[in-house]
């Protein structure tokens, strides 16, 4: 958040495994290229405020992907 890391975490700590994940919120929910699944937070959770910007990486195995936002008024 503007900047600063607040949250680090690894999907290999989360009570169920990726695979499982997918599977169930795709029987619910049409899971289309870009979608974004939040399942929790590590520590660091905090109050978001207006204009503060969020920067999000994902780091894959041959890539990282980044997400840009910010909070509106």
């Amino acid at each position: 958040i503007n900047d600063e890391l607040r949250q680090d975490g690894n999907t290999a700590l989360l009570m169920f495994n990726i695979a499982n994940l997918l599977t169930d919120i795709n029987q619910v929910f049409s899971l289309e290229p870009g979608d974004v699944i939040m399942t929790g937070t590590p520590a660091g959770v905090g109050p978001l405020h207006a204009a503060d910007q969020l920067k999000m990486t994902l780091k894959g195995a041959t890539q990282d992907f980044i997400w840009e936002t910010f909070v509106k008024a």
